[in-house]
């Protein structure tokens, strides 16, 4: 999490390009994000970002692109009405604390100029966004009545209150002599300077901390080891520490800017990998259990040869059955040593209804294996689609992949669509690699990606690569010349990688021209059959 030092140094550096900068459009992609779009700034992060998220508090200029949701939220609305074409005219932090003030200049609907602050909490679990106008508040992400705050309300038309703040010291120049002062009358005491000082001290963490005592030399150091030159050290290593906090570092703003893109992304895809995977092994699991059942079925076939046996058998002897008996025992002749087979009967029925009874039970049992054998074979593509669909998943690392898979799933009808979304023509993100002798690797991360390389990007001519037997890339290799083994195993990895299991040794994958490879009869997105094909095992060890 981002200190109060850390903090004020990302401000100062950021101060003097966003102050005069317009704010253009306002978006709440998130919760706990929101990002302002703004004009003027001499920096290319041409937006200020501001999250309140726990894991990743923070307030700096970024080049970050989010997807919007459809509908804005409330607050956004009253953020776009208030603040849009203002102009930020201070942005201040107080002392060392988390909290950040960002004055706004814009008019209202009378065209009066207005003076608008926005207080940024950023204060881990309690952060907060408010909205306030002469210390009155207009609005805030979240809300509370006194009796949930317990210390302030959080809400419309109440005056704003600062949280409850410690009473530790900033790294003012009568700050800094007051606490030498402290230390050499508590210099005797066995405490460790580092944890002393971040007691007294605002906004330092432990990482703050021990980067500001080894600016000065100091390691390890307890407060009874300070001799004199020890503190005239330490209080001239604060004045420094303090002065070189103004300092503008535009590294830091990209560098704060690429940590925060990093933790975004990576916690978007985490949660929309999720999502994608409990509705795709959801369906999973109801393939399996509908192929259980029919391979059930099936099994239960094994009866139906016997019934055929009985029934022909009782034709063969129709003159010794009694129109009145229950069973009557047979002789076998289907089997060299002829025994004796039991036979149920129905007394009820003449002998000749009692062998067409037998026929029918024998003509139903064989069409209801034949029924359950071609579902079967429909739930199992169906599963290999959907396995293909989860393997694609867990190896997705881009948020436009995960939309595409996302959108595949809506056209199954398995999320549905929002009637109100902006359908956006995008290029597919498939992977693109040039070798040095100028061949082309093209390498497919979803179902959506590997039918568009296959059946329209690729050329009858090209090399088309699959993992064996299991769900993965579809790899299109298009050579200038004449393909090298060295281009086809390069190809090869691709295809054995994506789908690979980190447990075994290495992987077959197949490769052929495309001219062999067909949509699979189901039709399925993405899946497909290859004829004339030649195998290569692909060792784990060379994967990366």
């Amino acid at each position: 999490m981002i200190d109060g030092i850390y903090l004020y140094r990302l401000i100062q550096s950021m101060k003097d390009d966003l102050i005069g900068s317009r704010i253009e459009k306002i978006y709440h992609p998130k919760e706990k994000l929101l990002i302002f779009k703004i004009k003027g700034t001499k920096l290319e992060l041409n937006k200020l970002v501001i999250s309140i998220d726990p894991n990743f508090c923070s307030i700096h200029l970024s080049s970050i692109s989010l997807l919007n949701p459809d509908q804005p939220t409330s607050f956004c609305m009253l953020l776009r009405k208030h603040l849009e074409s203002g102009i930020i005219t201070n942005i201040s932090q107080l002392g060392y604390e988390r909290i950040i003030e960002l004055t706004i200049e814009s008019y209202n609907e009378l065209g009066m100029k207005t003076k608008k602050t926005l207080q940024i909490e950023l204060m881990g679990k309690y952060s907060n966004v408010i909205l306030t106008e002469n210390e009155i508040i207009t609005d805030a992400i979240y809300k509370y009545p006194i009796g949930v705050n317990g210390f302030r309300e959080i809400l419309p038309k109440r005056k704003y209150i600062l949280p409850p703040l410690n009473d530790k010291l900033t790294l003012d120049q009568k700050n800094i002599e007051q606490l030498i002062i402290q230390i050499k009358k508590e210099q005797s005491q066995d405490l460790s300077l580092s944890n002393y000082l971040q007691k007294y001290l605002q906004g330092f963490s432990n990482k703050s901390m021990n980067d500001l005592l080894l600016s000065i030399g100091f390691k390890d150091l307890i407060l009874a080891d300070l001799n004199e030159e020890h503190i005239i050290e330490l209080k001239s290593g604060l004045e420094k520490y303090r002065n070189s906090l103004n300092t503008k570092n535009l590294d830091l703003v990209h560098q704060t800017d690429s940590l925060f893109n990093k933790f975004y992304f990576n916690k978007e895809i985490v949660a929309r990998k999720q999502k994608l995977l409990s509705i795709v092994k959801k369906q999973i699991k109801k393939l399996e259990k509908k192929a259980y059942i029919y391979r059930d079925k099936i099994s239960q076939d094994k009866d139906s040869g016997l019934l055929r046996i009985k029934g022909e058998l009782l034709s063969a002897n129709l003159y010794r059955i009694n129109k009145k008996l229950p069973f009557i025992d047979l002789e076998n002749y289907y089997d060299p040593e002829m025994p004796l087979i039991h036979i149920e009967l129905n007394e009820a029925l003449s002998p000749t209804m009692n062998v067409k009874h037998y026929f029918k039970k024998y003509h139903k049992v064989k069409e209801g294996k034949k029924q359950s054998e071609n579902l079967l074979l429909e739930v199992n593509n169906e599963l290999t689609y959907f396995n293909s669909i989860e393997v694609s998943i867990n190896n997705c690392t881009a948020i436009e992949d995960l939309m595409e898979i996302n959108d595949e799933l809506q056209v199954l009808g398995l999320i549905p669509k929002n009637p109100k979304s902006k359908k956006v023509n995008k290029n597919l993100n498939y992977l693109k690699f040039e070798l040095e002798n100028g061949d082309m690797i093209y390498v497919g991360k979803n179902n959506k990606q590997n039918d568009y390389l296959t059946f329209k990007f690729a050329s009858n001519k090209d090399l088309w690569f699959h993992r064996q037997d299991y769900p993965g890339a579809h790899v299109i290799l298009k050579s200038v010349a004449e393909p090298t083994l060295e281009s086809i195993e390069l190809a090869a990895r691709h295809a054995g990688y994506s789908g690979s299991d980190e447990s075994l040794d290495g992987v077959t994958v197949d490769y052929t021209i495309v001219r062999n490879v067909k949509r699979h009869p189901s039709q399925k997105l993405g899946l497909a059959i290859y004829t004339d094909f030649t195998s290569i095992f692909i060792k784990r060890n060379i994967f990366n």
